[in-house]
């Protein structure tokens, strides 16, 4: 359960620092986890939190990996450090570089998952799951629920589109099916398409996708059809949850954001 501060902040820059003091917290590690302790600035570092982890009720993800954390809630990646003390289970968060495109409706949620973090004090954890505990706010994680990308089909919710993230109503007809067999297909927007993928871990790639050549109803929708089959041939990577389908470039930018049909 996320509960939220009112509290929201505008993205005036690629960068932003945060910092929380701690005051209190306990709790016990239990459960099987990679621990790693290392020596930075003469100062020793415990990170417990190792893995992805998806905000509960939520399709915000979490990664951990040494004293680095991600946050991506489909369309920024908040990025930073953290350090927890194994004694106290007292934990800090401090944010460093984040993206800042536009994206509609999923900004709200960023800033309120920086203003939690900001605020964050303790943690509790066992096997299958980590709070998160401030003064005023918690924050509980789970273990992704592990999705297969063959022999599932998503739908279109969000694009790229000139270094913003878009949504448009039209974005229904937009459809991606992935076969057990490697082969794409469904509809860029008006016209279909076909063609084949490869994953490996977080890895996908597309193969040359081919569609045919029908002319959709607005210009608007030309251009959409057109970036969407471009974008998928620059994907590299892509995130997943239980409902939705985060597709990357290489430099780890969102480039389209699918929902499970």
């Amino acid at each position: 359960m996320l509960v939220f501060i009112g509290i929201m902040f505008l993205f005036t820059s690629c960068t932003f620092m945060w910092e929380s003091e701690i005051q209190s917290g306990s709790g016990t590690v239990s459960g099987s986890w990679e621990t790693q302790s290392w020596d930075t600035s003469s100062q020793e570092v415990f990170s417990p939190f190792s893995g992805t982890w998806m905000v509960q009720d939520s399709d915000v993800m979490i990664s951990f990996a040494g004293s680095n954390y991600m946050l991506d809630a489909g369309c920024n990646s908040i990025n930073g450090v953290y350090q927890a003390d194994e004694e106290s289970n007292k934990v800090t968060f401090t944010a460093g570089a984040m993206t800042e495109m536009y994206c509609e409706g999923i900004m709200e949620l960023e800033n309120e998952m920086i203003q939690i973090f900001s605020q964050i004090e303790s943690y509790e954890m066992d096997s299958e799951s980590i709070e998160l505990i401030g003064s005023e706010t918690s924050l509980s994680l789970v273990k992704p629920i592990p999705v297969t990308l063959s022999g599932t089909s998503w739908e279109l919710s969000q694009l790229l589109m000139d270094d913003a993230m878009v949504s448009d109503v039209m974005f229904e007809q937009s459809t991606l099916t992935l076969s057990e067999s490697g082969s794409i297909s469904g509809k860029a927007m008006c016209n279909s398409m076909m063609g084949s993928y490869q994953t490996e871990g977080k890895w996908i790639s597309f193969g040359p996708i081919a569609s045919t050549k029908m002319m959709c109803e607005s210009e608007l929708a030309n251009s959409y059809e057109q970036k969407v089959i471009t974008s998928l041939e620059k994907v590299t990577q892509y995130t997943t949850n239980r409902n939705t389908l985060t597709l990357h470039d290489e430099a780890g930018q969102t480039l389209l954001v699918y929902t499970k049909k």
